[in-house]
């Protein structure tokens, strides 16, 4: 787990959508979505639902 993946998690809970945070982040989207993944996996946990 890395402290980003924390930070882009929250940036996506806090705006309720991936493009919105992405674009908040200065991110792509697919960069977004690629990271929360690797933090679900990592945690074992779909993390998107607790939205």
């Amino acid at each position: 787990m890395e402290l980003r993946q924390l930070k882009y998690f929250l940036k996506a809970k806090e705006l309720l959508n991936f493009t919105e945070a992405a674009r908040a982040l200065n991110i792509s989207q697919s960069t977004l979505s690629q990271q929360i993944k690797q933090l679900e996996d990592e945690l074992n946990v779909p993390a998107v639902r607790s939205f």
